[in-house]
Formats: structure tokens, sequence, C-alpha cells
């Protein structure tokens, strides 16, 4: 260590005079020769992998250098010496590196042994200061130069890079003490990057039956998706970062004044492409997600079909791609990779008409590859032909269709046969049979640990047998195409609501497509998961009131994350309350009226009413046409000001920010909203509820303005339109959930009745005190929550 330092401490006093200096030609000190080959790999590669190469993509230009130099070898420790040298050579060059003898024998080769060794290794081109100042090396050791990173914008506008960063290393021996060259040796240049050309035989014609398509090679372009663009010094990054040159793809023709260009040359059979480039990467065919994701080439190719009057075939133009898979590599160590300093040339023959969506690219099995190391031209791989790999790639893992009945294509490309295995259909379920009864198709179960549902909720699964029954054509849910290109998903929507078999909560199907050679393998090494979430014109989903207790415990402590105009409370400290004022009045002599007290307080009790935990969320997309609801927006369009009838004065408490209610927008009372449903809007749950048979009308408008509910805050809740309750009732009479309303209830129009037993919902004019469940406009306000232990008023300005 005492050694490590002393030539730190001699290199802080000799680097500034001559560390950098580029010394005039009649130099007489001991010199460092270093030459720097960087290789000269041609730039184009023809069928059969050869052509002239060109200088203008900058591969083999070294701009600059960075040298670090470690005594003995040992990279493993802060170099000894470091220069950046400006170089500006198109190709190999040799560097002359100016030293004093005490920096030769002292720093480079400072050994006590008769074997005076030394490694220096040159970092080429990289775009960072890797050192800010020579007489601080620390941090400068091979292993943490290794792990800097850098980020190259590949898909630029010229195709082109300006230099390409590069790494190598050399050992030196110290020649005699009386050599003007006291160490030479050179030092092989491996860049980070790697290279991919493509070379495309396109058939003349592609006949399909009566019909005749030919190529429109001048709108053909071609690009690589899922390239990597970050890479460590060391040579590799494991959290890559996926680009696609789609911005900048290569377009196989220009316009230049009228006149087709061409920008892929003619080699032989195959027009082939200039250069594109990315850092190295690990995949795994098929796979979506990083950090193995799998990268490919994307073609596209416009087609012309000929007229053909005799069949009435018209002539059209369409546009077709395809999938061009990187064939895997066969050095066994490099096994589904980009391998740095590697070049990819890709022949591909095009004889078929592609798939006619993006999404749906049809993969290349005819063509073969040609793999060189670039920078000692060897082939280290030739003809490995594009169908050696086994892939299996989707698109998406996930999809979600909202209100889709016709059937779906869901494509994906695999290099062989494949089977649908372990489909699996369920839905929430919010009605009140129990676990193992058959209703609406499926069977109810309640989740378990590690279920796709949250556990201990209900939900309703349908084997094969109940799927095919909900079907006219008795097929399942989902198959592969005749083509074997897509899962077709095919499960029509039942969207009447008065229907027994009504949808209403999403449907998620799972399944797992597995190539058929490995159905019974456990696991397949090819497969893929997918997930289809199918939501139906009408749905609902749930939320728990998060402060919930279970009622079988017999522990009422809890109320819920309910405030009412900034309180809790609750119904034990309302009787307590009113036990207090009978006794006053008592011991006053004046008669006490406890209906009028009563009426006056419930507004503003937190009542847990009858175990009911879940706060209802309800989505009506689309209605029948022949259906006496209509979907708008039921709140007033101005501002209204609430405030208690007892003064005229607004009263409602101050929250923690400082406001008060300001803006606020309650339900219509007109003949307009009286059959209106809000597009998407909650429903309070039972924490929610009130006591002493309820309270006025103005006076549940004043509990639902000043509503706060497990974090949807105040301000925002309103009475529920007349409509909105007999909709739900209307629901829960057909067991889809349980019953919101049962009883007398305040809607923003009047009094309603709901006789949970019978399914009759009735108006209830005759009504001057009733229950409240207020609704909360999730269509508007979002589901973004408040902290659920702050009263927080949040109306704002339409």
């Amino acid at each position: 260590m005492m050694r490590r330092l002393s030539y730190l401490l001699l290199a802080a006093l000799l680097l500034a005079g001559s560390c950098t200096k580029e010394g005039p030609a009649e130099w007489d000190g001991p010199v460092i020769e270093l030459t720097l080959d960087s290789g000269d790999l041609q730039t184009r590669a023809g069928s059969d992998g050869t052509a002239v190469g060109i200088d203008s993509y900058n591969e083999n230009l070294i701009g600059w250098v960075d040298f670090f130099f470690y005594p003995d070898g040992q990279t493993d420790q802060d170099a000894t010496y470091h220069v950046r040298k400006e170089v500006s050579k198109l190709r190999s060059a040799v560097i002359r590196l100016e030293m004093t003898s005490d920096q030769v024998n002292t720093i480079i080769f400072p050994s006590v042994t008769n074997v005076r060794n030394a490694t220096v290794f040159a970092v080429a081109n990289w775009p960072d200061e890797l050192v800010l100042d020579d007489t601080d090396l620390s941090g400068t050791s091979v292993p943490e130069l290794e792990q800097k990173t850098i980020t190259t914008e590949f898909a630029n506008t010229t195709h082109r890079q300006a230099s390409f960063p590069m790494s190598g290393t050399a050992d030196l021996g110290l020649r005699g003490r009386a050599q003007v060259v006291a160490a030479a040796g050179t030092i092989p240049l491996q860049r980070y990057s790697c290279k991919l050309t493509v070379g495309l035989n396109v058939a003349d014609q592609v006949v399909m039956g009566d019909e005749v398509w030919t190529p429109m090679l001048d709108g053909m372009e071609i690009y690589l998706v899922n390239g990597v663009n970050n890479v460590t010094l060391g040579g590799e990054t494991t959290e890559p970062h996926y680009f696609s040159y789609r911005s900048n793809s290569l377009p196989f023709a220009y316009n230049d004044n009228g006149t087709t260009r061409f920008y892929f040359d003619k080699l032989g059979d195959f027009y082939t492409t200039f250069p594109t480039y990315m850092y190295p990467q690990h995949w795994e065919y098929g796979s979506v997600t990083s950090p193995r994701t799998e990268p490919y080439i994307k073609l596209v190719l416009p087609w012309a079909r000929q007229a053909n009057p005799d069949k009435g075939i018209l002539s059209t133009q369409k546009q077709f791609y395809y999938k061009i898979v990187i064939p895997d590599d066969r050095r066994e160590a490099y096994r589904c990779s980009f391998v740095r300093n590697n070049w990819y040339h890709v022949n591909v023959v095009v004889g078929i008409l592609g798939a006619d969506t993006d999404d749906a690219m049809l993969p290349i099995e005819h063509g073969w590859c040609f793999i060189y190391d670039w920078q000692d031209k060897n082939v280290a791989i030739k003809n490995a032909t594009i169908g050696n790999a086994r892939y299996l790639s989707v698109e998406q893992e996930r999809y979600e269709l909202n209100n889709v009945s016709d059937p779906v294509s869901l494509p994906f490309v695999s290099s062989h046969p494949v089977s649908i295995k372990n489909i699996r259909v369920t839905r929430p379920y919010y009605g009140m049979s129990n676990a193992g009864a058959n209703v609406l198709g499926g069977t109810v179960k309640v989740a378990g640990d590690n279920d796709i549902y949250d556990k201990g909720r209900k939900y309703l699964e349908y084997n094969e047998t109940q799927r095919r029954a909900l079907k006219d054509d008795g097929q399942d849910w989902v198959r592969v195409s005749e083509t074997g290109s897509a899962v077709i998903f095919d499960h029509p929507l039942n969207n009447d609501y008065l229907s027994p078999l009504f949808d209403c909560t999403p449907y998620r199907v799972t399944y797992t497509l597995v190539h058929s050679d490995q159905y019974y393998d456990d696991p397949p090494a090819f497969y893929h998961d997918q997930t289809v979430i199918q939501r139906p014109a009408i749905y609902m989903e749930t939320t728990i009131n998060t402060d919930y207790i279970d009622p079988a415990k017999n522990n009422y402590a809890h109320w819920g994350y309910v405030y009412v105009n900034g309180e809790q409370y609750t119904l034990a400290q309302a009787n307590a309350d009113l036990a207090q004022a009978k006794a006053d009045a008592a011991a006053a002599g004046q008669t006490f009226n406890e209906a009028k007290w009563k009426r006056e307080r419930a507004w503003r009790i937190v009542h847990y009413s009858s175990g009911g935990r879940d706060m209802v969320r309800l989505t009506v997309t689309v209605l029948p046409p022949d259906t006496e609801f209509v979907i708008g927006d039921p709140r007033e369009d101005e501002e209204q000001v609430l405030g208690y009838p007892m003064t005229t004065d607004i009263q409602w408490v101050t929250d923690g920010a400082g406001n008060t209610l300001t803006h606020y927008y309650p339900t219509e009372n007109s003949s307009r909203t009286i059959d209106m449903i809000a597009p998407e809007f909650r429903i309070s749950t039972k924490h929610s509820g009130t006591e002493y048979d309820g309270t006025t009308l103005e006076l549940a408008r004043l509990r639902c303005a000043s509503l706060q509910e497990n974090g949807f805050p105040a301000g925002r809740w309103r009475l529920p339109t007349k409509a909105e309750i007999r909709f739900c009732a209307l629901l829960s009479s057909h067991g889809h959930f349980e019953w919101q309303f049962g009883g007398n209830y305040w809607s923003a129009n009047g009094a309603i009745y709901v006789n949970k037993d019978t399914g009759e919902v009735r108006d209830a004019p005759e009504r001057e005190i009733a229950l409240i469940r207020c609704v909360y406009d999730c269509w508007y306000w979002g589901d973004d929550q408040v902290d659920i232990e702050t009263f927080t008023w949040a109306d704002a300005k339409r």
C-alpha cells in the first residue's frame, strides 16, 4: 500500500509537466509506443458475406483514447498513470506517449523484481470524461471503470454514428534502459456495439389462386425492434434500455427531385441494407419482459394486386408485415445474444404475403445468417438458418376489452404449432349466495391464499361445461385460429340488465399458450400466460372500507373511515347525548321533544348498519335503446350555497388546510334528472348509514355535501337520483349484488321506498324523514383518494 501511495504522490508531481505533452519532433526521451488496431472489417455484406467497405460510417474511426496503466498487471487497483490523447484516425493508429525516465521507471514499471511488466487499458471514443483530475486517480481500477454507463442514440436521422466506443488491453514489458522505445505493444480495440445488416431476396410475384401480387419495393422499409442502447464500460448491462428504429427505419428508396434513388445495394439476388447498430444483449425467444426481451427485425412491404376482370378481381395495394427472427448463435457461450464487436448479416427470402396488420406479423423462416467478429474478420458463424430458433412471441400479456362482444383475434408468432391449456374463467360476485351454489351460470367460490382475487372475496368460476352452455355455438371461449397465428377470444356479452344472466361484473379469462409438443411438460420451455379482461356495458366493482370490523366478532368499536362535517358522531355517542338531554329536561321540569331532537341530529350520525363493508362502484357505458333510464350528469349547473337551516350563516367546519365548503353542485331536483343515471358513481357503504329512522330531505342534502368516506373527500358526494336508486334495486333483485337500499330512502327527487323482500320500488311522497345513502361521481372526480384519517374539503369549480 505504501508503495502504491508513493507512486501516486510522484505522479502528482510529474503529470503536469509531461503526461499530456505532445512534444517536439526532436524529443530525445523514452517513449511508449502503442499500436491501436480497430480492425478494418467492411461495412456491408452480400449473400456470400463480402463486399467493398466505406469509411463514411466511422466504424473504424479512433477519435480519442484514454490510456490507463497498471504496474505488474494489478488492474484491480487504481491506475498509476492516465492520459487522454486526441487521435482522429480513420483506421488503426500508432500512438507515441512521450515520457520521462522517472515516469517510465517509477510510475509505469516500478517493480523491484527482474521482470518489469505493466498492463495498459485503452478506452477509445468514450463520450464521457473518465478522469476529471489526473492528479487524483481514485476509482480507476478496471472493475470500477467497468461500472460506468453510457446511452447512445443509435436511431438518429443520418443512420450514422460520429464514432464508436471501443476498448482493449495489452501487456507491456520494459525494454533495456538504453532503448528509445521503452515499451511497445498492440492493443486490439473491440467496439461495444454490434452491427446488423439484412439482405432481402423478394419474389417477383406471389400467386394466390386467381390473384397475382407483385412487390412495391420503393415502399419497403425494415427496422430493428427491441434493441439495447445502453452499455457499461465492462460491455454488459443488467438494466437494458430498449429502443426501436421505427421512427427512423430503413426505407428501400427515396425520391430525389423526381428520381427514385435506392438506399439498399443489390448484390446478387439480395438487396442489402446499410448497417444499423445496437449494444450487447441477452434474450429469451418470445419474451416481452426486461431484461430478457427478444429483439427482432420488422419488415414492412407493400404489394400490389393485379386486376383480373374475368374473375371479378380489382386492382389494389396493401401493406404487409413480417417478423424476422434473430437466428440463434451456435456458439454455446453466446446463445440468444448480440455479442459486442460482432457483425450480424441476415439473409431473408420473401416469397409470400405477410400479415395484413402490424400486430400480427408473419414470421419468416426461410433465410440464413452470417456472424463475423468485427475485429479479426473471421467468420464466427455461417449459414445459421433462421429456422433453427424455437420461439413463441405474443404482442401483449394482457388485453382489456370494453363492451366487446364480437370475436377478437389476439396475435402471436410461433416457430411450432401451439395449443391452449389451463383456461380459467372467473368474475367477481357480489350477491348473497354461499360458496358452492350455482348462480348466473357459474359456481360461487371464495378466494383463498394466492388466488387471483383478494382472500375471502366471493367470485364465480365457469368450468368448460358451463362456459360452453353460455354460448349459442357450444364452443369454448378461446381457441387457436385456423391459420395458427392468433388466439380467437369469442364470448358475446349479455348486456340486458333485465335478464337473469345479465353480465354485470368484468370477466377475467386466463390461459396458457404453449408449443403443442410441450403440452404435457411441467413447465414447458416455451409458453405464455395471457389474461383477457372483458368488461360488459354495465358493470360493478367494489372497494372495502379499510376500517371494517367483522360483525361476527361482535365488535363495533370501529365505525369505518366515515366523517360528516368533520366528525365521527357515532350512534353510541348520540344515544349517550340523548339520555343526557332527557335527564337535563327532567331535572329542569321541561317537556322533552325526543322526535325533534333525533331529527335534528340524525343527519350527522355515523352508524355501522347491517355489516355492509363494500363501496359499490357502478359503471354504465351503454344502455339498451328501449330502457327507461338515461345516462347523464344529474348535478346542478350552478353552484349552490348550503348551510344549516337553523341559521342564515354557513357553518361548515374547517379542514386541516383551512378550507370550508365553497363550490358545491348537488343533484338537481327536476324532471330532467328523475330517470337519469350518472355514467360512473360510487355508493357509500353501510358504514355511512343513518339512524333514528332518518332525517329530513334538507338535512339529507347537508349530509351528502359534507360526507367523506375512506378517503373519498367531502364536497363531492351528493344524493342519488330516483333512477339511480331504482336501477340499483333492480340489479339487486336479480341477485347481482347485495341490497344497497331497503326501506325509505331520500333521493334528490323525493323519498323512494324499496322492498328488498319483494323487489318492489315506489315513490313515498308522504315521507317527512327517510334514510340516506350518498353517491360519488367518479366519472367526474376520478378515483384519487385523500388521507383516510384526515377530513378534507375537495370541492372545486366546474
